[in-house]
């Protein structure tokens, strides 16, 4: 696992007990810069946001990948060299991670931003990297 990935993944677990732990798992969107942890998000279905509207989330609850940016700063231009780390750890067992990857929703939402490199975990404990195309 690289050194980053491992470092969002410990700050995530340290971060779980803050949340809602009735839910079935929490989603933490990291804005990173090489080695370094710019921004931070957490999913939270009982906040809502003009910008979660707009994008036609459900409930206007505001995802993790939503929070990052707005945590980054929402009018700040996207640095392209920035990557944005999804990791979704399980309530039943916080070492246990699960599938992150953007939904249809936040691909759009993080394609109007202009973020380029998303990564996201598995059930495996594996990442993967998705470029997205600036339109």
């Amino acid at each position: 696992m690289r050194k980053i990935y491992k470092r969002c993944y410990d700050l995530a677990l340290l971060l779980y007990p803050e949340v809602d732990i009735r839910c079935q798992s929490k989603h933490f969107s990291f804005v990173t810069h090489r080695n370094s942890i710019v921004a931070i998000g957490v999913n939270n279905s009982k906040k809502t946001h003009p910008i979660a509207n707009r994008y036609g989330y459900i409930f206007n609850g505001i995802h993790s990948e939503l929070a990052a940016l707005i945590d980054y700063g929402i009018n700040k231009p996207w640095d392209p060299r920035l990557t944005l780390i999804n990791i979704r750890i399980m309530a039943y067992d916080k070492r246990t991670i699960g599938l992150s990857q953007p939904c249809d929703k936040c691909m759009k939402l993080l394609s109007d931003f202009g973020v380029r490199r998303v990564v996201f975990s598995d059930f495996e404990m594996r990442f993967h990297e998705l470029c997205i195309n600036i339109v």
